[in-house]
């Protein structure tokens, strides 16, 4: 075997080996029909973008992981109408569990003077905390 062919082996060879990585990040449109479906399929470096409008059923953040280099953006828009989310006093606004390396930006939040609403939070006990979360330009 020639020498360019044992490099092409080993090339091919290593390239199998490696595991499949998602190419690319995604910016992924949503709106308050389809959002919290959307929530659960964000990958690191994904930015799920709301439009504007009126968000009834607030913003769980469970279970998010993006990176040091690739984090999770939730953003609304930066300019015009925005992306508002409604207070409930059955639960928290934006409700962080367990996720790393999120960015929410660019939301009004309204708690729609309720009692004893809370507009973010980060929730969970000793084991299952959250951390590098970021919180831009909120309302």
């Amino acid at each position: 075997m020639s020498t360019r062919s044992r490099w092409l082996f080993v090339a091919l060879t290593a390239a199998l080996l490696v595991p499949a990585t998602r190419a690319r990040a995604a910016d992924i449109q949503a709106d308050p029909s389809n959002y919290r479906t959307l929530l659960s399929t964000l990958q690191p470096g994904d930015r799920l973008i709301l439009a504007a409008g009126d968000y009834p059923d607030g913003l769980p953040i469970t279970d998010m992981e993006g990176t040091a280099g690739s984090p999770i953006v939730i953003t609304g828009p930066e300019t015009g109408n925005p992306a508002v989310l409604l207070g409930n006093s059955s639960r928290n606004t934006v409700s962080i569990r367990r996720s790393a390396y999120v960015t929410v930006r660019h939301l009004v939040i309204d708690g729609q003077n309720l009692a004893n609403v809370d507009a973010v939070k980060a929730e969970g006990g000793a084991n299952n905390w959250s951390h590098h979360i970021t919180l831009e330009h909120l309302t």
